[in-house]
């Protein structure tokens, strides 16, 4: 469960509550973006460690 202050869950208003909603929204969207490019990059070292070219030669 994701943590809300109890001054926010008893004074904030409409506007404040839509504000916050919108910036969590934007931070899922984003981690969401970051997940997607890391899954892509796990699937390129899976195909490279199969391929035997990963890890570089040092």
């Amino acid at each position: 469960m994701t943590y809300i202050a109890p001054d926010f869950m008893t004074n904030a208003s409409p506007e404040a509550i839509e504000r916050a909603i919108r910036e969590a929204e934007l931070t899922r969207e984003r981690y969401a973006k970051k997940a997607s490019v890391l899954r892509g990059l796990l699937a390129t070292r899976r195909d490279q460690i199969a391929a035997g070219t990963w890890p570089p030669a040092a």
